[in-house]
């Protein structure tokens, strides 16, 4: 009777010992999870971060080239009138030429 009394708690402790060895294994496991959960959330972060500032440059780029647009809006309006004006003076000087001409025949 004892030798399978002692039989029997030799075989309680193997399996105790087997139950401690998995959970040690478990926690570990568990630890690795949350380092990884941790790595996971702080990429996420960078992430979000990555995209708000890219979302703030792609803003900036859009004003910028808002204003780019309508800077050349003026400039090509301010080109034109030259062109008109440079047209009026030039018409204005062959008016004067042809007075001068005719005056000086006359």
């Amino acid at each position: 009777w004892l030798v399978c009394l002692s039989v029997w708690l030799v075989y309680l402790s193997a399996w105790l010992v087997c139950l401690s060895v998995w959970l040690v294994y478990l926690s570990a496991w568990l630890v690795c999870l949350s380092v990884w959960l941790v790595y996971l959330s702080a990429w996420l972060v960078c992430l979000s971060v990555w995209l708000v500032c890219l979302s703030v440059w792609l803003v900036y780029l859009s004003v910028w080239l808002v204003y780019l647009s309508v800077w050349l809006v003026y400039l090509s309006v301010w080109l034109v009138c030259l062109s008109v004006c440079l047209v009026y003076l030039s018409a204005w000087l062959v008016c004067l030429s042809v007075c001068l001409v005719y005056l000086s025949a006359w």
